[in-house]
């Protein structure tokens, strides 16, 4: 408003931006307030099903879009589990590019009274937006961008364990069975992966003839 008004209506203009921004709107009547391109606001929120109470919170950073989430069990901490959860900053939909992508560790922790508490563990870089998570044979299977990744849980951060740089163009969805993963690609349908434990290698065998948009798996 200021930048559209001309000079001799600039300190008007400003009152009226100001009070604009300070006016609470009711939510129901005028719908939610929208962000920006690239403005986000993500939280990671623990509920009883039951009750339907939240048990815990975690705000993440500004401009942090949580994109994916699983729990997982690994085989060097069999008794405890942790939740996972991928975000990307500055993360812009339509063409699809981020600041960077991340994945948040936290542990589930059960207190004295019976409640749970997510505590943070370590953030993880990766090279671009992880639109999918899941747990794989006691480790961490990810879709960071067209990359399919197994990651072992360290000290300060993830471990890369394995890595397939053949998948068509965006990974939305995982799903296994033993050894074998079924991979969503957000453009070319479904692929199977096979995991070969001994040479440490996911190879792609078989997929689907028909290219399909996929927004769910």
């Amino acid at each position: 408003m200021v930048e559209a008004a001309g000079d001799d209506e600039k300190e008007l203009a400003a009152q009226m931006a100001a009070e604009f921004l300070n006016e609470d709107l009711s939510e129901q009547q005028f719908g939610a307030p929208k962000a920006g391109p690239g403005m986000w606001a993500s939280i990671l929120r623990m509920l009883d099903p039951i009750k339907g109470e939240t048990i815990d919170e975690v705000r993440l950073e500004q401009n942090e879009s949580a994109v994916s989430v699983c729990v997982c069990n690994f085989t060097c901490r069999p008794d405890e589990t942790y939740a996972l959860v991928g975000t990307a900053k500055d993360l812009t939909l339509n063409p699809r590019s981020c600041a960077g992508g991340f994945i948040h560790t936290y542990k589930i922790d059960e207190l004295i009274d019976g409640g749970y508490k997510l505590e943070f563990v370590h953030k993880t870089e990766v090279d671009d937006i992880p639109g999918a998570l899941a747990s794989f044979q006691g480790r961490l299977l990810a879709g960071v961008g067209r990359l399919l990744r197994i990651y072992d849980l360290g000290k300060k951060k993830l471990l890369r364990k394995c890595e397939n740089k053949k998948l068509p163009n965006f990974i939305m969805g995982l799903n296994s069975m033993g050894s074998r993963i079924v991979v969503s690609d957000i453009q070319e349908s479904f692929h199977f992966v096979k995991y070969k434990a001994r040479e440490n290698h996911l190879v792609i065998f078989a997929d689907d003839v028909n290219p399909r948009y996929l927004s769910n798996l």
